[in-house]
């Protein structure tokens, strides 16, 4: 592949950190990927690969990098089978530190959420039950609104009402 200058840069600093940020398709994965295997598989000062933070957005890019780092593993370890330290860091990939943002900061909260104060059986909420929260308080607000007739500077139950008529079989709290 051929790297830009930012690339070539971001792969190729030593021991520092990087925050790799581009458009989709710029390169981002197969930038961090070279860059994950030049600091696990160098000569001079190498890191193993479960000593690295490798963050992502998305579960879909997270699984898409670990296979990448796999895939140009397996590809060395071919090219130079008597390379204890390549085989090594296949073996440690499993327990490296390939995840989203969110998962790493969850982790975090509940690895070290007791010495926090907080519960030791927090957790995330699921994208259903976050769901179901929102369209409760917004019913709340709603139901209020309609209560107390508005009570502000603009009357809240017409503000409902005209939007029903003008977007019928629209439910208010979708669109919200």
């Amino acid at each position: 592949m051929e790297w830009t200058d930012a690339q070539r840069a971001a792969i190729d600093l030593p021991r520092r950190d990087v925050l790799v940020a581009a458009a989709a398709g710029s390169g981002k994965t197969a930038t961090l990927t070279e860059r994950v295997l030049l600091t696990v598989c160098r000569e001079k000062d190498p890191v193993d690969i479960n000593r690295l933070l490798i963050l992502t957005y998305t579960e879909k890019a997270a699984e898409e990098l670990r296979e990448r780092i796999r895939n140009k593993l397996a590809a060395e370890a071919e090219k130079d089978p008597g390379n204890g330290r390549i085989r090594r860091q296949l073996s440690l990939l499993p327990s490296a530190s390939v995840s989203t943002i969110h998962s790493f900061y969850g982790r975090v909260i509940r690895e070290g959420g007791p010495s926090l104060g907080l519960p030791p059986k927090l957790r995330t909420i699921t994208p259903e039950e976050s769901g179901m929260i929102k369209r409760r308080v917004m019913n709340d607000v709603i139901d209020a609104a309609y209560e107390d007739g508005g009570g502000g500077v603009y009357d809240a139950a017409e503000l409902f009402e005209t939007f029903e008529k003008t977007r019928p079989g629209e439910a208010l709290t979708d669109v919200l």
